[in-house]
C-alpha cells in the first residue's frame, strides 16, 4: 500500500494520492508542483480529522511560499522524505482495512464497474484510506482516459446503476434558486449514489506530477459572463468565461466546480494569472456562483 518516491515510473503521486507522516495524513492536490515538493491538504493532524477551508489551512499546518503560486503560501511536503499511499494499490487492500464494511464493499463494487468498462488506473482515496471504519461515503479517483471515464459514468447513470444525490454535497457556493439548484444536482455524474451510498469521483488528467509552469498572478478580480465548456469534468477542470468584451480561461482543482452547466451566466471571483498570452481565472480561493436568470445554452 505504501510506495516510496523511488518507485515512481509512469504513475506517481498526484491528485488523490495520500501523504503519510508521523504527525499527519493529507491528500496530494493537483498535477503541477514545485518538484520535488508537492502541494497537499491535511486531513488528519495529530490523529484529529479536519476538512479545512483553503483560506485557513495555514493556521493548521506550516505553509511555505510556493513557486507555482508565485510566492503565495501553501502546504508543501518534500516528496523525497515520505511515503505515499497509492489509491489504486489501496483498493486491492480495502477488505483488510475495513473488515468487510458496507461502504468498503460498495466502493470495491463501484471500482469494479469502472475497471470492467476498460479503465485501468482506478482507486479509492479520502476517508476510505485514512478512516475506513468511520467514513460514510466513497471517494474514487480515475487516472485513465477521463473522456472514456465520463462516458462510462453517463452510461451507468442512464442504466440506473447510479442515481443523483438529493442535494449537492457542498451547497455553500450555489445559487439559492431552488429550481436551478435541483437542475444542477440532477445533471452531475461525478457526484451520486451507488447502492444508496454517496460517492464522488475525480477524473484526474495526469498520472504523475509535473513541474509547474503557471503564470504571473495579478491579484483577485470579479467577472460576470457566460461559461462555456472546455474540460468541465476533469481535475483540473477548464472552462472559457465570455464576458461582454473579453474571454478568460477558467482553471480549477475543486470538484464542486466541475460539471457546471454549459451556457449559464455566472459570477466568478478568483486569482488572475497571465501565462503565454492567456489570462486565467483561478476561483479556488474565491467563488463561482450561478445566476438564476442566465441560462443561455444546453448541455
Amino acid at each position: 500500500m505504501m510506495r516510496e518516491i523511488d518507485s515512481w515510473n509512469n504513475y506517481g503521486p498526484v491528485e488523490g494520492w495520500v501523504v503519510k507522516t508521523k504527525s499527519l495524513v493529507g491528500i496530494v492536490k493537483g498535477c503541477e508542483h514545485p518538484l520535488p515538493y508537492l502541494h497537499y491538504v491535511p486531513r488528519l493532524v495529530g490523529g484529529a480529522k479536519y476538512h479545512v477551508n483553503p483560506n485557513y489551512v495555514c493556521r493548521l499546518v506550516p505553509c511555505t511560499p510556493s513557486p507555482c503560486l508565485k510566492g503565495l503560501k501553501a502546504p508543501l511536503i518534500d516528496s523525497r522524505s515520505i511515503a505515499f499511499i497509492d489509491p489504486v494499490s489501496a483498493t486491492k487492500e480495502l477488505d483488510k482495512y475495513c473488515n468487510g464494511g458496507v461502504v468498503c464493499r460498495t466502493a470495491a463494487s463501484l471500482v469494479e464497474e469502472l475497471v470492467s468498462a476498460g479503465l485501468d488506473l482506478v482507486g479509492v482515496t479520502g476517508g476510505l484510506i485514512y478512516s475506513p471504519r468511520q467514513t460514510r461515503d466513497i471517494d474514487i479517483v480515475v487516472y485513465d482516459n477521463p473522456d472514456k471515464a465520463y462516458a462510462v459514468l453517463r452510461k451507468l447513470r442512464r442504466d440506473g446503476v447510479t442515481t443523483p444525490l438529493d442535494k449537492i454535497i457542498d451547497e455553500s457556493w450555489v445559487s439559492t434558486d431552488k429550481s436551478l439548484h435541483r437542475l444542477f444536482a440532477d445533471r452531475r455524474l461525478l457526484y451520486g449514489l451507488y447502492n444508496d451510498v454517496p460517492y464522488s469521483i475525480r477524473l484526474v488528467s495526469c498520472q504523475k506530477p509535473i513541474m509547474c509552469r503557471r503564470g504571473i498572478i495579478r491579484g483577485m478580480g470579479r467577472f460576470t459572463g457566460i461559461l462555456r465548456w472546455v474540460k468541465p469534468y476533469t481535475t483540473p477542470a477548464y472552462y472559457i468565461l465570455e464576458t461582454n468584451d473579453d474571454k478568460f480561461l477558467v482553471y480549477t482543482l475543486r470538484l464542486r466546480y466541475t460539471e457546471l452547466p454549459n451556457g449559464f451566466k455566472v459570477v466568478i471571483e478568483g486569482n488572475i494569472e497571465e501565462y503565454c498570452g492567456l489570462r486565467i481565472i483561478v476561483p479556488d480561493h474565491g467563488f463561482i456562483k450561478l445566476t438564476s436568470n442566465g441560462f443561455i445554452g444546453g448541455r
